[in-house]
């Protein structure tokens, strides 16, 4: 249990921009269970809003599309040697964020009022997580911000491209 309580706490930090994946453990094993968790918790989300087939196929797509993005950028930087870290950190955090962001999701699906505020809370949401794949990315790649943010726009408009033509998300 202290391990776990850890490594969220690591997540945690790299969310709130005080540390970068280089202080995560280089663990395959780490590396695997962040990655079943973001699917998990990416699943359970998304279940508000799509079919279990959809909500699931939905989130290995987008684990698959981080991997693929992050094993390919790190090959042709050459940096190999920092993937699995940097893998690990976007995905630990991305659990934070789908963590923080259930409650909103529930409020946005239940509630039939004024939905300004809930939208806008989750707005905020999306532009700190996209900073903080920013800041990962930075850190990991040894980059300026704005090079970390423009890649990091790059792999979610990618992964949203690819994720519309699988599961149209307007029909």
């Amino acid at each position: 249990m202290h391990s776990l309580k850890t490594i969220w706490l690591a997540f945690f930090n790299i969310a709130r921009l005080r540390s970068g994946p280089q202080n995560l453990p280089t663990s395959s094993r780490l590396l695997n269970v962040t990655l079943l968790a973001y699917i998990i918790i990416s699943s359970t989300i998304t279940l508000m809003q799509l079919s279990a087939k959809e909500a699931i196929l939905t989130a290995l797509i987008d684990a698959g599309l981080l991997v693929l993005f992050i094993n390919s950028l790190f090959y042709i930087a050459r940096y190999p040697s920092r993937i699995t870290q940097t893998i690990t950190a976007l995905a630990g955090v991305n659990c934070v964020f789908e963590i923080i962001s259930i409650p909103l999701v529930i409020w946005i699906t239940v509630y039939t009022g004024d939905l300004s505020f809930p939208v806008l809370l989750i707005l905020c949401v999306i532009v700190w997580k996209l900073a903080v794949y920013a800041h990962i990315l930075r850190e990991a790649l040894g980059v300026p911000f704005f090079m970390g943010l423009i890649l990091t726009i790059i792999m979610s408009s990618f992964t949203l491209i690819v994720l519309n033509q699988v599961i149209p998300f307007v029909k």
